[in-house]
C-alpha cells in the first residue's frame, strides 16, 4: 500500500474525474484503533508495484524501508516514489509524488520528521514536517505561498505504519476487521483507516498455494477506499 498521504492525493484526483470515485466518509472517526507490535528490527526491504488506470498501467511506485544507525541513534527510513501519467475528461496529467519519512530506531518508533513533494501537472507543492518540542511544526510551500501549522503529539508510529501489513501475517479470517491510526501528512489530519476481511481464497502458484485476502478498505475522513487484494506477506498484490 501506498503511503497514505498518497491516497490523499489520489482522492484529490477522483474529484477532477481522473478515476472512479467512491463512497463520501459518512460514518464519525473509528474511536478504538490497533497498534500490532513491530518486529523489530525490520530487515532493509524494497517494494516495487504498477499503478494502473481502467485501460491499464499508467505508472509505477516504490516503497523503501532502511534501518540506519544503532541504539538511540537508530532511525527507521521510509520512502515513497510514484510516478504515474492519467488521463480523464479529455485531459492527461503527470503525477509525480516523493515522501521520505523519518520514525526513531527505537521504541516506541514514533514519527520524528517528514519531507513530501508532489507535482500535479504544472503544480508543485513542498511539505516539511519536524518535531518541535513536544509537538510538531510544518511547513508547506505552493509557488510563492508559504504556510505553517502546529501540531500537538498526535502519537504516530512506524508500528501504526505497518500493522496492516503485521496482521495480515497473522491470518485473519473473513468478517475480522482491524482500524489503524493514521496521519495523512499530505493534508496535515489525522485520519483512522479500517481493513474488513471479506473472503479467504488459498490459490496456487508455481507449484504452491498462496493464501489471499480480499480486504474493504475505509478511511474515517473519506470514507470507501475500495478493495484491496493482500497476500499472505501483508503486501497489498491490487488495488484499491
Amino acid at each position: 500500500m501506498p503511503r497514505p498521504g498518497a491516497f490523499a492525493v489520489l482522492v484529490f484526483l477522483l474529484g477532477l474525474g481522473w478515476l472512479v470515485p467512491s463512497s463520501a466518509a459518512e460514518d464519525p472517526p473509528v474511536p478504538n484503533t490497533t497498534r500490532v507490535p513491530l518486529p523489530h528490527p525490520i530487515a532493509d526491504e524494497t517494494y516495487w508495484y504498477g499503478v494502473y488506470q481502467e485501460r491499464g498501467k499508467v505508472g509505477w511506485g516504490v516503497q523503501e524501508l532502511t534501518l540506519k544507525g544503532e541504539g538511540e541513534d537508530a532511525i527507521y527510513l521510509s520512502r515513497t516514489k510514484i510516478e504515474a501519467t492519467l488521463e480523464g475528461s479529455g485531459q492527461r496529467i503527470t503525477f509525480e509524488f516523493e515522501a521520505l519519512d523519518e520514525f526513531r530506531g527505537v521504541a516506541p518508533f514514533e514519527l520524528i520528521r517528514s519531507r513530501e513533494t508532489r507535482r500535479e501537472g504544472d503544480s508543485i507543492t513542498h511539505i516539511a514536517l519536524d518535531r518541535e518540542g513536544a509537538g510538531y511544526g510544518a511547513r508547506v510551500t505552493e509557488g510563492d505561498e508559504v504556510r505553517t501549522r502546529s501540531f500537538e503529539d498526535f502519537d504516530y508510529t512506524l508500528a501504526d505504519r505497518l500493522s496492516h501489513i503485521h496482521w495480515a501475517q497473522q491470518g485473519p479470517a473473513e468478517g475480522d476487521r482491524i482500524h489503524i491510526r493514521e496521519f495523512d501528512i499530505t493534508e496535515l489530519t489525522p485520519d483512522v483507516y479500517s481493513y474488513e476481511v471479506k473472503q479467504v481464497r488459498d490459490a496456487p502458484a508455481h507449484g504452491l498455494r498462496i493464501r489471499t485476502y480480499e480486504v474493504a478498505m475505509r478511511s474515517a475522513t473519506k470514507g470507501g477506499l475500495g478493495a484491496a487484494l493482500m497476500g499472505e506477506r501483508g503486501r497489498v498484490l491490487r488495488g484499491p
